[in-house]
């Protein structure tokens, strides 16, 4: 259950990373 929590929780980052990213203009090319 701890592992699986983790990799909830590194799923959520990576998604927030890329909202940002794609919140941006300009950053993916």
């Amino acid at each position: 259950e701890e592992y699986a929590r983790e990799q909830i929780a590194a799923e959520e980052a990576h998604v927030a990373d890329i909202g940002k990213m794609l919140r941006k203009p300009g950053s993916i090319t």
